[in-house]
């Protein structure tokens, strides 16, 4: 789906197992995002690599604090293949704090996902501001050195 065709539709944010199932979403809900959680449709030990790709097909966007992710080449593979739109938070904030990051944030999440090309990554900061961190090139060009020629 290109940019402009997303710029009008609805945002589903899909939580990592790692951002908990209460706190964050509830946070989330509050400021008006639509939230799914990764424990209301995989099994707990389903992999990174696979909820990925399933949960990009069906347009919704990853929030995590899982910052391997970046690193790791299946999971990028995955993120690049699936066209992934993905928000990373700080990994040493706690639920609360990341609760009410995500919180700020929903909006300009929102507004990002639907602007942005994808696959992305971008991270929101305590303070609820969001930045690109590794757009479709940078993906591309760091997948390619992960893996090799």
């Amino acid at each position: 789906m290109s940019r402009n065709n997303r710029h009008d539709q609805p945002v589903t944010f899909f939580i990592d197992a790692c951002l908990g199932s209460k706190i964050v979403p509830e946070a989330m809900r509050s400021a008006g995002a639509k939230v799914e959680i990764l424990l209301d449709h995989f099994p707990g030990d389903c992999s990174d690599v696979e909820w990925i790709t399933d949960v990009s097909q069906r347009g919704w966007v990853v929030i995590t604090k899982d910052l391997k992710m970046s690193d790791n080449p299946l999971e990028l593979a995955a993120i690049v293949s699936a066209n992934a739109r993905v928000f990373i938070v700080p990994g040493e904030l706690t639920g609360k704090e990341g609760g009410e990051a995500l919180g700020k944030a929903v909006e300009g999440m929102r507004k990002f996902a639907q602007a942005k090309e994808s696959p992305f990554i971008a991270r929101v900061d305590p303070a609820g501001r969001v930045r690109m961190w590794r757009n479709r090139a940078k993906l591309g060009k760091f997948l390619r050195c992960s893996i090799g020629p």
